[in-house]
This record gives C-alpha cells, structure tokens and sequence, in this order.
C-alpha cells in the first residue's frame, strides 16, 4: 500500500512539473529600441505554468543593468537600476496567449496586455512577444517617449539538460 501512494505521489508532483517551464539561461534576447537609443539584453529570466484551471501563469524579469546598446559610454548615462518584472495570467490554449497583467518599471507598476506567441518543441517551447511601451508612463525621461520592446525565449521544464549552444 505504501508503495502504491509512493507512486502516485511521485506521478502528481511529475505532472505538475511537467506543466511548468523555465527561461533558459543564455538562451533569451530582449531588445529595447526607440528613436534615439537600441539596447539588448540575454539575462531574462521567468516562468510560465500551465494551471489546473486552464489558465497560463507568466512571470518575467530582467534586471535593468544587464542592458547594453554596445557603446559604454552611452551605458554608463543611462539609468541602470532595478528590474522590469512582468507577472501576468493567460487563458491557455492555442499559439498565441493573452496575457493580462502588470508590469512593473523604475518604482511604477501599469497593467499590461502582452500577446506571447509560443511553440512548442521535444526539448521544450520557444516563445516571442513585442509591444511598445510608453517609457514616461514608468518614470523614464527620454527626448522620445516610446519604445518598442521583444523578448524572445527559449523555455525547458525545470531540471532538464540545456540545449546545446553549439
């Protein structure tokens, strides 16, 4: 009998990690651009969980100072504190998720509609989404106000081998 509840508990926590997948390391883009500056980033990191209900749970972060436009000069003026987090929640299915949430910038949290394409692979899912943000709404002062920002994605169950970065 202990043996049979061992089972199935093992197989409910399998399942449940099995619907949850995580932002793999180096294997992530995020590229801000605007009329007077373009930066990139690889250090993204986030989650998304596929919950009982049906819903989509998606959750991003990227500390502000892993951003770069190549030029330290030009890094080195700009504001490089803190983190942008996403958190959101989708209604699951299809190719392209929904997601409702906030996003939080520099002190300030604004709700977001952030429309993520997803595919899904064996080794795991791929993952893009844009939208263009009004950087003043968030405290940035810029000589221009919008930005458009993309984040692209590759996402692994958590505990899986990285992909090759051959």
């Amino acid at each position: 009998m202990k043996f049979v509840l061992l089972l199935a508990v093992l197989a409910a926590s399998s399942a449940r990690a099995e619907r949850s997948w995580q932002v793999e390391p180096g294997q992530a883009l995020v590229t801000v651009d605007g009329p007077a500056f373009s930066a990139f980033s690889h250090r993204v990191t986030g989650t998304l969980t596929e919950l009982d209900d049906g819903l989509v749970r998606l959750e991003l972060k990227l500390p502000i100072a892993s951003l770069t436009t190549g030029d330290a000069r030009q890094d080195r003026r700009a504001v490089r504190q803190g983190e942008a987090v996403f958190e959101g929640v989708a209604k699951g299915g299809g190719d392209t998720l929904h997601f409702v949430g906030t996003l939080g910038l520099h002190g300030v949290s604004r709700p977001l509609l952030l429309d993520v394409v997803v595919s899904r692979t064996p080794a795991g899912l791929i993952a893009h989404t844009a939208t263009v943000l009004r950087l003043r709404d968030y405290g940035v002062d810029l000589k221009s106000d919008a930005a458009r920002i993309e984040v692209d994605a590759r996402l692994r169950r958590p505990g899986a081998v990285a992909a090759s970065r051959g």
